[in-house]
Order: C-alpha cells, then structure tokens, then sequence
C-alpha cells in the first residue's frame, strides 16, 4: 500500500513513511477526491493520550469515515508540497506543531487545527 492510499484507505496504517502515494494517484489521475474533518476523538496508546480526526472521506465510487493523527497531515503536506510544487501550498495556513510533553486537550486549539487542516484539505 502506498502513503496516499492508507492515509485515506480504511485499513490502519502499518507504513506510515509511505500513505502520501494514494494522494498523488489522484492528482495524477484527475480522480475526485472530497474531504472533511468532521469533529476529533481523544485516544490512548500506550500511557500516551493524542487526538484523531474524524474524517468523511467522498470519491467518485464511495464514501466512508477515517480517523488520522495530525503528523499525518504533517506528512500528506510534505509530500505533496514536494512532488507538486504547482499547488503552492505555501500559500495556505498550516497549523503549527505544538511541543509539548503533556497531553495538549486544549478544546480552543484544537477546533483551531481542525478548522486550519479542513482548509488544508
């Protein structure tokens, strides 16, 4: 599986180094592709607390509901701003990666990421 195709797939992702291809399959290809961050989970992993996004992913074929942590969105950014410089996503406001050693579960920010990676997507 290719980044592009996990990030957006419903399967859990096992090589995240990779999910941006699915994207780029897309753009190459002129497939429509819609989404939309539609509200956030709180999970734990390991002791670890993070936030995931729920999100409704719609194509030409289907629609379904994935759930992704923001580095993935770090990576998709990344890799698209990489392979396809044309889409100048320079130009678009891009949350910034909080630092921090403790669960951040500020409701405030993360509305604020959430409405910044739906003008992402």
């Amino acid at each position: 599986n290719s980044f592009f195709e996990n990030f957006w797939g419903t399967e859990e992702i096992e090589d995240k180094s990779e999910e941006c291809e699915f994207y780029l399959n897309f753009l190459e290809h002129n497939e429509r592709l819609k989404a939309e961050i539609l509200n956030y989970d709180f999970q734990e992993d390991h002791n670890k607390k993070y936030t995931v996004y729920n999100i409704k992913v719609v194509t030409d074929y289907f629609t379904y509901t994935i759930q992704r942590r923001f580095s993935l969105f770090e990576k998709l950014r990344n890799k698209l701003k990489y392979k396809h410089k044309e889409l100048n996503l320079n130009s678009v406001n891009f949350p910034a990666k909080t630092l921090s050693f403790f669960f951040n579960n500020d409701i405030e920010t993360i509305e604020k990421r959430k409405i910044m990676l739906n003008d992402f997507l």
